[in-house]
């Protein structure tokens, strides 16, 4: 039974423009009510028998996705791993929360995504990854605004205030604390739909440890919303992000104490870069 059924027609200025350079052709579709079910309804579903999905993404592009596992979120979502049937170099990850689906399925036939849009209807894309922003070279130098401070107050800004303790670990946990940019809200589409691609991350990057045999795994610790309105430089707005007492996301190190996370990522809309880091 395909997975995507035809869905009515939305005016053109509900339908997200194709103006991102990866983004290949996208179409609206409905889901199809008693496959969603199933996913939804993970715990009742055997091991024995997990199901099979027909994706059909376009009239010349369908696969049949084989889902393995599944592993209920702290938030309610159910997120299920799964492969593409006679296609052991491939991967698919799909997050369902509350009717609504956010998935990648990435093999040698391509990339292709679905992503929720209002009125529980989901735009389904395929995804020409290299057109993707680049990465950092290794030897380029990422500017900021703190290498022009002097060493003294980069140093006392980034240890002024109590650092709380916590208990040792062995280091295969990682607590990630996730902010997210208005504009990256929008962008994604709401409130939901940003949470359920962040929780789609971290899956996928866990997936991506366990198929290299890496013992290292990504935990959420905790994801909010910040008022910060972004520079337009991701350069500009890492440091802002780091730095302590510069009037930027204070609230996030007294978040990143309480809910002890060992990194802290923030979600912008746009940039030069896939993304930056210290």
């Amino acid at each position: 039974m395909p997975f995507f059924e035809d869905a009515p027609e939305i005016a053109a200025a509900a339908l997200p423009a194709v103006s991102a350079p990866a983004i290949m052709r996208q179409r609206v579709v409905a889901l199809q009510p008693s496959q969603l079910d199933a996913l939804a309804a993970a715990n009742e579903v055997t091991a024995a028998a997990p199901p099979t999905l027909y994706l059909n993404f376009f009239d010349d592009a369908e696969q049949s996705v084989a889902l393995q596992d599944h592993e209920q979120l702290s938030d309610g979502a159910v997120a299920w791993h799964g492969k593409v049937l006679n296609n052991a170099f491939s991967s698919a990850v799909f997050i369902v929360h509350e009717g609504v689906v956010t998935a990648n399925i990435r093999s040698p036939l391509g990339l292709y995504q679905i992503r929720p849009l209002a009125g529980g209807q989901h735009l389904v894309r395929q995804i020409d990854a290299s057109q993707f922003a680049r990465d950092i070279n290794d030897g380029e130098t990422i500017p900021t605004e703190a290498a022009n401070e002097p060493q003294s107050t980069r140093v006392v800004a980034a240890a002024t205030g109590p650092v709380q303790a916590y208990t040792a670990d062995n280091g295969t946990v990682v607590d990630v604390l996730v902010a997210y940019a208005p504009n990256a809200r929008i962008a994604a589409g709401g409130t939901q739909a940003i949470r359920d691609r962040i929780d789609l991350a971290i899956v996928e990057a866990n997936q991506i440890y366990a198929n290299s045999q890496i013992n290292t795994r990504l935990r959420l610790a905790y994801t909010y919303e910040t008022s910060y309105n972004t520079s337009g430089s991701q350069a500009t707005d890492l440091d802002r992000l780091t730095y302590n007492y510069d009037g930027y996301m204070e609230e996030v190190h007294e978040l990143r104490d309480t809910y002890g996370a060992d990194l802290v990522s923030l979600w912008v809309e746009g940039g030069d870069y896939c993304g930056i880091a210290w």
